[in-house]
């Protein structure tokens, strides 16, 4: 039974289909093959994630959940891949290695402006920076990238595309961070056109 006292961490999420997950694995394989170290996200633990809302307090979930589902309702299934990568914050002193969406995106940032102001009438902060879906492959360690490896990255997955998946539905998951890694409970989920 959840502590109702204690805020729970959150975000709200696309699942990604199991062929999706193994294109993301395989992927981080050859950037393995390339001498890039760095801390590897699973893929079992990749979402496209649309707004992370951090720590809430439980009293709010009703009303998270009630916007999550008027979000969802007017939305038709978004049909999406993956393509290419690249890095934040640059490619002169990358952090952060992710993975392309490639596919109806503008459907994907109505859906995402839609839930931020949704949102933000209940109290969550908007997101001040400009959304763009991608999955986080890996996180770089203190030994920067060089110049030199991630050209041949590029040049062997940077062009990559996967085949296309459909999303359909929007998804609050709870994040709790334990000693091996986060662990994501799925708390709600809104499926996608209920009112088209």
């Amino acid at each position: 039974m959840p502590d109702k006292t204690k805020p729970i961490r959150a975000f709200i999420a696309i699942k990604l289909p199991d062929f999706i997950k193994k294109v993301l694995k395989d992927t981080q394989k050859t950037m393995l093959a390339n001498g890039i170290k760095a801390k590897y996200i699973s893929p079992e633990n990749m979402h496209l994630t649309l707004k992370f809302l951090g720590n809430i307090d439980y009293d709010l979930l009703p009303e998270i959940k009630r916007n999550l589902t008027k979000s969802a309702q007017y939305v038709k299934p978004i049909k999406l891949s993956l393509k290419g990568i690249g890095t934040f914050p640059n490619s002169r002193s990358p952090k952060v290695i992710w993975a392309g969406i490639n596919g109806e995106t503008q459907k994907l940032a109505t859906l995402h402006a839609r839930l931020e102001q949704r949102l933000s009438n209940i109290g969550i902060p908007e997101e001040k920076r400009e959304f763009h879906g991608h999955l986080t492959l890996a996180r770089l360690k203190k030994n920067k990238l060089s110049a030199q490896k991630f050209e041949r990255l590029l040049q062997q997955t940077g062009q990559f595309e996967s085949v296309k998946f459909t999303a359909d539905r929007l998804i609050l998951f709870q994040s709790r961070l334990m000693p091996k890694g986060p662990i994501y409970i799925e708390l709600f989920s809104a499926k996608f056109g209920t009112k088209l």
